[in-house]
């Protein structure tokens, strides 16, 4: 843009910021509008004990187990409460059927399973570069197309939002993962802080389902926690990666890793839920 032929440096940087390259001057990030009567999940303070509290009531048939909280229960001291002080976690055993955790496998291996990648560097449209790195050795997939519609894995997605408390449209598409022996990805945060104000919201609660038997190795790990889920086939680990006292900011002991895989090879189905509807939200697929 010229102004009486003098290029105007400040308005260029200020509209024109995906051409000069100064996104860090004016955030520039194609959303789509939030819904101002849509849903929003953990949007209060103990709104996230209230959704697993639910679930370890009415879910009972699924063997819910407590391996962290929040705080103690009345009459739990550290001396004698057999869970941690942390993020909520539990665990959940027979969520999901045989027949569809063999569909899952079978989608991931007829879609065909690459290399998982991290988030990158922040673009100038808010999108995230996808990077190969050397914290992160599996392969991955996405139960979209003909998996998401897949009869079998709706039943499923919707026992899911049934279990949860949250609607499915509030959850990305099922990533599907593979891992061979020594295979791993290190410590990590499924919490993302840009997406707290987007219109989809961040990441508060993942949910996710063991596909089979490992032979050894392969354990879900919370380091800060000193606590690690071993893989069972059908088991779930659901935790929240959110502050219950604060929804919107993330909870730091709920970093965690995927251990290697010693022996054999692991499956596994992870959901992510959003604040908001993340469906009919997200850049990528609003408006379809």
């Amino acid at each position: 843009c010229k102004e009486n032929n003098v290029y105007n440096e400040h308005f260029m940087n200020m509209e024109c910021c995906p051409v000069c390259g100064s996104a860090s001057q004016k955030r520039f990030i194609m959303e789509c509008p939030i819904d101002p009567d849509g849903y929003t999940a953990f949007e209060k303070p103990g709104d996230v004990t209230k959704h697993f509290e639910r679930t370890i009531q009415e879910f009972r048939q699924y063997n819910p187990q407590v391996l962290s909280r929040p705080s103690y229960l009345d009459g739990d001291s550290k001396d004698t409460a057999d869970y941690k002080i942390g993020p909520w976690i539990i665990t959940l055993d027979g969520v999901a059927t045989n027949e569809e955790m063999e569909r899952l496998i079978y989608w991931g291996h007829k879609f065909g399973y690459e290399r998982s990648t991290d988030g990158g560097d922040a673009s100038m449209d808010g999108s995230w570069e996808a990077v190969e790195t050397d914290d992160r050795t599996s392969s991955e997939t996405f139960c979209d197309g003909l998996c998401d519609t897949d009869p079998i894995i709706q039943g499923l997605m919707k026992r899911i939002e049934n279990v949860t408390g949250i609607p499915e449209a509030h959850s990305d598409y099922l990533q599907l993962l593979y891992y061979t022996e020594g295979q791993f990805y290190k410590t990590h945060q499924d919490y993302h802080s840009h997406q707290v104000f987007s219109s989809t919201g961040a990441r508060i609660l993942t949910f996710y389902i063991y596909l089979n038997d490992v032979e050894s190795g392969g354990g879900t790990n919370f380091p800060y926690l000193d606590l690690t889920i071993m893989p069972k086939k059908g088991r779930v680990a659901m935790w929240a990666n959110v502050l219950d006292e604060d929804p919107m900011e993330e909870h730091l002991l709920a970093r965690h890793q995927a251990l290697p895989v010693e022996s054999g090879e692991k499956y596994g189905a992870t959901a992510w839920f959003h604040h908001r509807d993340y469906m009919n939200n997200n850049p990528d697929l609003c408006g379809r």
